[in-house]
């Protein structure tokens, strides 16, 4: 049952070598995700300001999308003092309904404000259209 909870987490478990081979009470992260999650990861807010003249649209969500999925890291955006939305999905993004001279706030789980910069500059360069 440990395996199958383990599994159906993401994570493996550490099988002992040798003999009937079983469950030794360890668990492994499997992925770089769970790694990072067992690391200790700071938040870290950046301001973006939408330049597009379209605003936040299908090329640009896509972009960020890409961008998000390949960090591995945790990224929302949103206007301050509203709910914000992962920027893992270009429809969420897009739900947003961001307009053209908006400034949005970044939220981006790191384990350094230098990544975390790397990731809302990029993320700036996106919205400049």
């Amino acid at each position: 049952m440990v395996s199958f909870l383990a599994n159906f987490c993401g994570i493996s478990t550490n099988h002992s070598i040798g003999g009937a081979g079983g469950f030794n009470g360890k668990l492994v992260p499997t992925n770089a995700r769970n790694l990072r999650k067992t690391l200790k990861m700071a938040i870290f807010t950046h301001e973006v300001t939408v330049l597009d003249p379209i605003g936040l649209h299908a090329r640009p969500a896509g972009q960020i999308v890409k961008l998000v999925k390949e960090s591995e890291l945790d990224v929302q955006i949103g206007r301050p003092g509203e709910e914000f939305a992962k920027a893992n999905s270009a429809l969420r993004l897009m739900a947003l309904k961001i307009k053209t001279g908006e400034t949005l706030t970044l939220t981006v789980e790191a384990d350094s404000e230098a990544t975390a910069g790397e990731i809302a500059a990029q993320i700036q360069e996106f919205l400049k259209g």
